[in-house]
């Protein structure tokens, strides 16, 4: 990942920092497990999310930990940040949990069938699909379901641009919806 000048890398026992002119380290900050997702970044922050089920935040220019929050399962995804002060992720079990981004304290969970895809987020929903053959929409802030939409098979990913929502399902369709009520706009084959 590469923000602010700098290269973040994940190793087995921590996440360097190099510089992106020189490559010269920066800083590293040990961490007792590996990383399971890759690293995201969000306004100075940078958050990873370790093998044992762990969400860090760092400061990014000097690696120092500003919180952790132990989510009790893992994840391939990385963490999206987004809404109001917000971070969201998709994990194993599947939950979709929301975590204050400044601290880390627990804005709101849900608990899905299947298999959850990535999160994308709006300003102020938050969309993740499932091998359960929906694509799911949630209030931001307090993670109340505002709808659903029943694909054709698993949904394996979303998109946000700004004014619609796309997403993928494994009966080769692409999707495009309302972010507000997911009325459909469009659809095509793959």
């Amino acid at each position: 990942l590469a923000r602010d000048h700098m290269v973040f890398v994940a190793s087995r026992g921590g996440i360097r920092a190099l510089d992106a002119a020189t490559g010269e380290d920066r800083w590293t900050t040990p961490i007792d497990s590996g990383v399971s997702a890759p690293l995201a970044y969000d306004t100075g922050w940078l958050i990873a999310v370790t093998k044992s089920g762990v969400v860090i935040a760092l400061r990014a220019s000097d690696g120092h930990e500003m919180w952790r929050r132990e989510l009790g399962a893992t994840t391939e995804h990385p963490a999206v940040p987004g809404g109001t002060d917000g971070l969201y992720m998709s994990l194993a079990d599947g939950r979709i949990v929301a975590l204050r981004i400044t601290d880390g304290s627990v804005l709101w969970e849900q608990r899905l069938p299947g298999t959850l895809s990535e999160p994308a987020v709006a300003p102020n929903r938050v969309f993740v699909g499932s091998t359960d053959n929906f694509f799911y929409a949630f209030d931001a802030e307090h993670g109340k379901l505002q709808w659903k939409w029943r694909g054709g098979g698993d949904v394996i990913g979303a998109s946000y641009d700004g004014e619609l929502v796309y997403f993928a399902s494994l009966d080769n369709i692409i999707r495009a919806v309302n972010p507000g009520n997911g009325n459909q706009r469009w659809q095509k084959a793959t």
